[in-house]
């Protein structure tokens, strides 16, 4: 008993603090709201892998930007890198449990139960914090482990993860109740445990010696990790704290093996963490996470049309160009309506197969083609300086004056849709385009107001203005037909 005690007094009394730099906040993109409780360097996708207490699991870079984030739920509490390179284990915190997420797509691809296998915690709020995962090689089980840490007590728990979890063993190298978080460090084969009340963090070997305690600069420090650091033997340092700051410190030192790690191809990747072998790591056009000496499949999208430059070499499409036939349905749209990306008409009925799909025709069969009037109007606007904004079926945009120097005009549309019709009051004029083809005066002067109604009579269009004449109505009718006004009747009441 007294020499636990004395053990541990030595333990406290050893603490030492290291020269930082000043600390850099990199947090600024996450989620509003966000509340670190973990962080991990994951090196095949250089990027940081963080948790939130929220339930939310993010990637970015070391500096902060390039953030991606992903709702998976639960009080998660720590993130670790696994075997493999593209994945992350998450710790839950209460119900105790582990869950493997892809961290290129948020996806949830196994969760472990640790109900019944770890010990139950003092409480729910103060049970699982921090998760590390540990290789085969470096730990005397002789198998891939995780180690989880509990916080309500400080014990530390191995684990394999299987079909389901199997306790191996557990230790408890400093009795706390607020352990934070874990890391563990492959360069000095050591784990560095985070307790955030104390401001601390100790370095311990795998068998539960106490190698270094160290002060930890902030506060409510819930995370812990750093960058590789050999042969160097300095590095960066992150701290992700609860209260939602995310710091980076420059000049941590490490302790390097005696012998630096081989790196036979030379790409600052040692060969037992190689992806692939005997070539550059680093280079990934794809970002796919394989490097692309070893990648057989380019996954980029270079011009955003829904297809990889693979799938696009496949077909025959130009992966540069997301329309490769130009015919208004993009070379993705193309595979899925099942047209032929390289033929702007698929079924050679005059329309093209982008046209096709807007006026809800099949791109798959002539039959159905509905040639487009270009004259035809979809869209028109009375601005308020009495000219009129159309838009056309074939994408034209023009601006039609009918009147110059008056201010009040009604326009609207023929049964075609493919003439503008206008009046002032006084004159009422029909346009093909910007084509003034049919105008004919009503009135003797422009009226102070007016309305215009149009409805289709069979092969004609009758055309009614209404306008106040005294205290009378003057109301006009006329005819359109064939692209010819007449005055059909003109009626003055009270």
């Amino acid at each position: 008993m007294n020499k636990l005690i004395v053990l541990v007094m030595l333990i406290l009394c050893s603490t030492t603090a290291f020269a930082l730099s000043a600390g850099i906040e990199i947090q600024q993109n996450l989620p509003v709201g966000y509340e670190p409780s973990g962080i991990e360097w994951l090196s095949a996708l250089n990027k940081l892998a963080l948790v939130s207490d929220g339930g939310t699991f993010s990637t970015m870079n070391i500096y902060g930007t390039e953030v991606t984030s992903w709702n998976i739920g639960g009080d998660i509490e720590g993130v670790s890198r696994t075997a493999n390179s593209n994945t992350v284990y998450i710790v839950t915190e209460y119900p105790m449990a582990i869950r493997e997420v892809d961290a290129t797509n948020g996806q949830t691809l196994h969760t472990w139960s640790l109900t019944g296998i770890v010990p139950n915690p003092p409480s729910t709020n103060s049970a699982l914090e921090g998760i590390a995962y540990v290789p085969a090689s470096e730990n005397s089980y002789g198998i891939d482990i995780v180690v989880v840490g509990m916080q309500g007590t400080g014990a530390l728990y191995a684990l394999a993860l299987g079909t389901t979890a199997t306790l191996l063993g557990s230790m408890t190298p400093y009795s706390s109740g607020d352990l934070s978080d874990l890391f563990y460090n492959s360069e000095e084969n050591l784990l560095y445990i985070l307790y955030d009340s104390e401001n601390i963090m100790k370095q311990v070997n795998l068998d539960g010696t106490v190698v270094a305690t160290m002060s930890i600069p902030g506060y409510d420090q819930e995370g812990i990790v750093v960058l590789p650091a050999c042969p160097a033997g300095t590095t960066t340092l992150f701290i992700a704290e609860d209260s939602g700051r995310v710091m980076t410190y420059t000049g941590f030192a490490t302790t390097c093996p005696a012998t630096p790690p081989t790196d036979s191809d030379s790409d600052g990747v040692p060969d037992s963490f190689d992806i692939c072998p005997g070539y550059d790591d680093n280079n990934d056009r794809d970002n796919d996470g394989t490097p692309d000496g070893c990648d057989t499949v380019d996954d980029r999208d270079e011009d955003g049309d829904g297809l990889t430059n693979a799938q696009e070499l496949v077909y025959g499409t130009n992966a540069q160009i997301a329309d490769t036939d130009g015919d208004a349905l993009n070379d993705g749209l193309e595979i899925f309506y099942r047209t032929n990306p390289l033929d702007s008409d698929s079924d050679n009925g005059g329309v093209l197969d982008g046209q096709e799909i807007t006026n809800g025709t099949n791109p798959l069969d002539a039959s159905d083609d509905i040639p487009t009037d270009p004259n035809k109007i979809t869209e028109y606007l009375v601005n308020k300086d009495a000219t009129v904004l159309v838009n056309y079926a074939d994408n034209t945009m023009l601006t039609i004056d009918p009147y110059a120097g008056y201010t009040q005009i009604n326009a609207g549309l023929n049964s075609n849709s493919d003439r503008l019709i206008v009046t002032n009051g006084k004159y009422v004029s029909v346009y093909r385009r910007n084509t003034r083809i049919a105008h004919t005066k009503i009135a003797t002067s422009i009226p102070n107001s007016n309305t215009m109604s149009i409805t289709n009579a069979g092969s004609y269009d009758l055309i009614v203005v209404q306008y106040p004449l005294g205290r009378k109505t003057a109301t006009v009718t006329l005819k359109l037909e064939n692209d010819r006004l007449s005055l059909t009747n003109v009626a003055i009441r009270r």
